[in-house]
């Protein structure tokens, strides 16, 4: 065993090969006193505590060593520890989980990115945000459809305040759908040298805990090969539990696709990554094309401590999302990443159950890709729900 330090701790644990280096351990029937004792076991053992997070009942902590790194959960809701071991293969990094010193330009921003629809053949989904920090960097989701690509390059172009091409600190890539990814690729083939990238965060997709019907509709995965034509940019693969500090952002992983094993994916949308970013004291939650197990695991795992001021609405409205989910998040604005066609057929009472017209019922304000880029100076006030 590479990660020796582990080995008292996991001799009855489920382990799983989550791939690019990574070995998931799963302990059932356990407390937070297990959680505490191995963590202060590893921690004396050569072991460098990088942080300890802890998101409603549920405790996180990241450790390191010369090997490289094992992240451990403890979830409340089903009383299970898990040990995460890292060895930083396929050229990645390890996740800045420390803050650092910046100097600060402007007021943070978080836009909520236009889409084109203009092509018929197009369906109506998509997905592209981009948060500006106070040093002028910028955190982007996704990117959408190549078509997409230029709305993309010009708004970080136009809204630029440093002294050089823009610089993106992370750039998020949910899953591996391109709707979702291929606007990279169109930056990776024509703008690579247009903008610096940072990171990138992502997850490899865990064919071997598929159904089988699943790589027939789905086959698509992320171009890797294209992340080394950013000079510079370097490969994250985060965790469940950790803290990324960029600036004054922090991106809080809430879901990987490992939170979802042993059991098999039904839809590439289960492996979504999850995630919350902390900025200009504002919560913005994205949950991406989360839908099924993930609908159910996400508000049982951490409840209450969902409650965010933007939500991004799971898999565009079209399925995902729940009523619980949504009392829970409470948010302020909601953001519909489809155009006015599908907005429009998505958020009526009849359709899937009414979950995205309750919703919108009791959401102040609402958006979609169609209504044009969105920009929210943060802190942002928005309306008041009627009655109150």
């Amino acid at each position: 065993m590479k990660f020796s330090q582990i080995e008292p701790w996991v001799k009855d644990a489920r382990v799983l090969d989550v791939d690019w280096g990574c070995t998931r351990y799963i302990l059932s029937r356990r407390t937070r006193d297990d959680f505490d004792a191995i963590v202060f076991a590893l921690a004396s053992r050569e072991m460098i505590l990088a942080q300890r997070h802890t998101i409603g009942n549920n405790e996180f902590a990241t450790l390191r060593s010369a090997e490289g790194e094992i992240s451990i959960s403890y979830f409340d809701y089903n009383r299970t520890v898990c040990l995460v071991t890292d060895d930083f293969s396929e050229g990645r990094v390890a996740p800045p989980l420390a803050p650092s010193s910046y100097e600060v330009l402007t007021t943070p921003t978080l836009a909520f990115i236009g889409l084109d629809y203009s092509d018929p053949e197009r369906e109506g989904t998509g997905m592209s945000f981009v948060m500006k920090l106070a040093d002028g960097s910028y955190i982007v989701y996704d990117g959408g459809l190549r078509i997409d690509a230029p709305i993309l390059l010009d708004y970080l172009e136009k809204n630029n305040v440093r002294a050089e091409k823009p610089r993106i600190a992370a750039w998020v890539l949910t899953h591996s759908h391109g709707d979702h990814y291929l606007a990279m690729r169109e930056f990776a083939r024509v703008y690579a040298d247009r903008v610096t990238v940072e990171h990138f965060l992502l997850t490899p997709r865990l064919s071997r805990y598929e159904f089988e019907q699943y790589e027939g509709v789905l086959g698509e995965i992320f171009p890797v090969e294209d992340l080394p034509k950013f000079e510079g940019a370097k490969m994250i693969k985060p965790h469940t539990g950790q803290l990324l500090h960029y600036r004054d952002a922090q991106i809080e992983i809430l879901h990987t696709q490992e939170e979802m094993l042993p059991n098999q994916f039904r839809w590439m949308n289960e492996a979504s990554m999850i995630t919350r970013v902390y900025l200009g004291g504002q919560k913005i939650l994205f949950p991406a094309d989360g839908e099924l197990g993930t609908d159910v695991q996400l508000p049982v795992t951490y409840g209450y401590a969902l409650e965010s001021d933007f939500l991004q609405v799971p898999h565009h409205a079209f399925s995902g999302g729940s009523y619980t989910m949504y009392d829970l998040v409470r948010a302020k604005v909601a953001c519909f990443t489809c155009n006015q066609n599908r907005f429009d057929k998505w958020t009526t009472p009849s359709y899937n159950g009414g979950k995205s017209h309750y919703l919108i019922s009791v959401t102040p304000e609402t958006y979609h890709s169609e209504m044009g880029t969105q920009v929210f100076d943060l802190p942002y006030t928005p309306r008041e729900r009627d009655g109150e």
